[in-house]
């Protein structure tokens, strides 16, 4: 699962997160100025492939900085996993809101 990969820096392609991040059995979760986008000038082919030998080693490296790649990508779940609740919660409480302002 990719979340919310739509470009954040002007300076990038407004594709760059997604071209960057195809593979089977993804699901992206982009934003929908993303996928027009993408749609109108993306390239959606796989993308990852054929890179695995480039990703280990940086892998490798982080680890030799003393990097614990599992300490970060547990943050970036629990801290994504948060925020999803957060909207979550945010929608539910302007539903119940629109509901009490028509049951008056």
């Amino acid at each position: 699962l990719w979340a919310s990969t739509g470009t954040k820096n002007a300076a990038y392609s407004d594709c760059k997160y997604v071209d960057e991040l195809v593979a089977p059995f993804v699901v992206n979760t982009m934003p929908e100025k993303t996928l027009n986008a993408l749609a109108d000038h993306g390239n959606g082919a796989p993308s990852i492939e054929g890179t695995y030998e480039e990703s280990h080693a940086v892998m490798d490296k982080l680890a030799d900085l003393g990097i614990n790649i599992k300490d970060v990508t547990d943050k970036l779940e629990a801290d994504g996993v948060a925020s999803f609740i957060k909207s979550w919660d945010t929608v539910i409480a302007d539903v119940q809101s629109g509901i009490d302002r028509v049951n008056g």
